[in-house]
């Protein structure tokens, strides 16, 4: 029998583009999956849309916005308690899929029983033949992943590109074990938003499991939708942020004492002279930094 998936997609006041996800993820021709669609407290007719589409898929309604790490782990849970599953697809709900991409990702298990992790890659919706999220590694000088794969690439549709180990696997679209959960634990509610993926796919790597990228198999991105509803300098407080937190938590002393003592300042120095336009983007990466060293994670608008 094939291995069972459970489908986990966030929805937050974006309908529209739940439903067309949806609708993706029922033309995948994989014969055993089904779909959980967590509702982040939505304040607009999300829920009844959602219902009428698709009565028959588990509709988890949260009471308040849990953001995408603890809003995923609902229906982790869930579907940890409920569910049979041996894998978990997390999936942006401003994604579609490819109908084959479960074929791609369950042989790749198959192939490499050592991952916890599959990343598909990830194609912009609307630039289709570039790629938002592939391969990557960890840099060590700007102490980010970077992209090891070419972001265009004309022929990816016939080049052969193996199944190979990458730093993380974007969080858009994601395969995660059910063995690996359970030996790693969830995501981190504190990220709240952005690194979590990152941080969770290094402690099932440190868990003894690998993390593998299948660009055979597919996805498309229309990128950062909720970002967008809440503004992009937004987005850049809870990056920096959380970065500061994933380095807190996972490199070495060495590695530590060059961010604080070396990049760091050089980073404050060149945002302090960004175009008077840009100068949201630097008071939100300070403030940031300043939420980190007081400990203070979550949603930015939480009261203290």
């Amino acid at each position: 029998m094939a291995k069972k998936i459970t489908i986990i997609i966030l929805n937050w006041n974006l309908p529209d583009d739940t439903l067309e996800c949806l609708e993706s993820v029922h033309k995948i021709d994989y014969p055993n999956f089904d779909v959980i669609v967590v509702d982040n407290a939505s304040t607009d007719d999300s829920v009844e849309k959602i219902k009428k589409a698709y009565p028959n898929i588990t509709l988890i309604e949260n009471k308040e916005n849990l953001g995408f790490a603890e809003g995923n782990n609902v229906a982790l849970r869930y579907a940890l308690n409920k569910k049979d599953s041996d894998y978990f697809f997390l999936l942006n709900n401003d994604c579609i899929v490819d109908k084959h991409v479960f074929t791609y990702l369950i042989n790749a298990t198959e192939k490499f029983p050592n991952g916890g992790v599959f990343g598909p890659k990830i194609l912009y919706y609307d630039d289709p033949f570039t790629i938002q999220a592939g391969s990557s590694s960890w840099c060590n000088t700007s102490m980010m992943p970077k992209p090891l794969e070419p972001p265009r690439t004309p022929d990816f549709l016939t080049k052969q590109v193996n199944i190979c180990p990458t730093f993380f696997a974007n969080g858009a679209s994601i395969l995660i074990s059910k063995k690996a959960l359970q030996k790693a634990g969830l995501f981190d509610s504190r990220y709240y938003l952005y690194w979590e993926e990152i941080d969770l796919c290094e402690r099932i790597r440190q868990s003894g499991f690998e993390i593998y990228y299948v660009p055979k198999g597919r996805t498309w991105h229309k990128v950062s939708k909720t970002s967008k509803k809440k503004g992009l300098s937004i987005k850049f407080y809870y990056t920096y942020r959380n970065r500061f937190l994933y380095i807190k938590k996972h490199l070495s002393f060495r590695n530590k004492f060059y961010f604080f003592f070396w990049r760091l300042p050089v980073e404050l120095f060149s945002m302090s002279r960004l175009k008077k336009i840009e100068k949201q983007y630097y008071k939100n990466y300070l403030l940031g930094l300043f939420h980190h060293l007081k400990g203070r994670y979550g949603p930015l608008e939480k009261k203290n």
